[in-house]
């Protein structure tokens, strides 16, 4: 074996592992303890495990807290509409599993920004249209991955 490549592909592993753990750090660093006000201020939608661990992402934390609260289609009608757009699809999506009534009702009178929003997925962060991010949750791609236990 070449050591050179060797090398190389260490380097290579080494700084994308550091790339990975500083995306995990970054979406966990939360502002508050509070996951109304995390929402309405989230930049990135990550839904799923983010990271080279697979943690999951502030957002998606807070959005599950906000599920177990007494009132929470009250909150995620609230958070849909003061929040970030990274936080009004994270209202949409909570809408729609806990309240599926309520999300059709909102989406009847939701015009989607014409936008980008940043998302994050493993270890990549990107950003794609809130219109196609939207069309997943209506799809119920995410709905799967919240009734797993978070990590």
């Amino acid at each position: 074996m070449n050591p050179v490549t060797c090398f190389g592909g260490w380097k290579a592993s080494f700084l994308a592992g550091m790339i990975c753990f500083w995306v995990a750090g970054f979406t966990s660093a939360a502002t508050s303890d509070d996951p109304m006000d995390r929402l309405q201020h989230v930049e990135s939608f990550a839904v799923g495990g983010i990271g080279i661990a697979g943690t999951t992402s502030d957002g998606e934390r807070a959005l599950r807290a906000l599920l177990q609260g007494q009132n929470a289609t009250e909150q995620l009608q609230s958070l849909f509409a003061h929040a970030t757009p990274a936080g009004q699809l994270y209202a949409l999506l909570g809408l729609r599993v806990h309240d599926r009534a309520t999300y059709e009702k909102a989406l009847q009178v939701f015009k989607a920004p014409e936008i980008e929003v940043e998302t994050i997925a493993g270890c990549i962060i990107s950003r794609a249209p809130f219109k196609q991010l939207l069309d997943r949750i209506k799809a119920g791609q995410y709905d799967p991955i919240l009734e797993r236990p978070a990590r």
